[in-house]
């Protein structure tokens, strides 16, 4: 009995530092923890990184809009909505993505468009195709109200990715930072 309670007493005495020396066989030396040397590793090449990658992202910012601009033959692959007349298909600020229209023939109705305003020529407007005539389009915003608008085929730039369907391609809000940011 004597026997056991020494052992029990010895045990008691072990610490956690004592049990991973004995388990993990290391040596009693012991460190605190503030006494610790952390190795650092010297990496000069860090900050090339950091500007390398900011190339990268840049360059790859700048290559979208000729990319999608080629391969979707349009020179407004990426439009922003900046009027309230597409509600609530389209809402002010929305990203849109459109497609080039080469043969007026591919224009239905329902189709979204984006086409240039014979008066206004440094102008590009968003609506929908309600109806088709022989050589004209008859277009109306999606907001309640809006009056209806007739333009030729060939003033057609492009049409709204998924507009046949009633709900259009689109990214909320993404044009309301762009032109934050453009007024910084």
């Amino acid at each position: 009995m004597k026997l056991e309670k020494e052992k029990q007493t010895d045990i008691s005495h072990y610490n956690s530092f004592e049990v991973f020396e004995d388990i993990y066989g290391q040596s009693n030396q012991r460190q605190h923890f503030d006494e610790l040397d952390i190795p650092v590793e010297s990496q000069p090449g860090r900050a090339w990184n950091w500007v390398l990658g900011l190339v990268i992202i840049l360059v790859i910012t700048l290559a979208v809009h000729p990319l999608l601009s080629y391969s979707l033959k349009t020179p407004y692959p990426l439009i922003v909505i900046a009027e309230d007349s597409m509600e609530p298909n389209l809402i002010n600020g929305d990203l849109v993505l459109s497609t080039g229209v080469i043969d007026p023939s591919q224009i239905q109705v329902n189709d979204i468009v984006v086409f240039k305003s014979i008066s206004e020529p440094n102008t590009i407007s968003v609506q929908r195709v309600i109806e088709i005539r022989a050589d004209k389009l008859v277009l109306r915003g999606d907001a309640v109200a809006m009056p209806v608008v007739e333009i030729f085929a060939n003033q057609v730039i492009s049409k709204i990715v998924g507009s046949n369907n009633q709900h259009p391609l689109r990214i909320p809000l993404i044009g309301k930072l762009s032109s934050f940011l453009a007024r910084i």
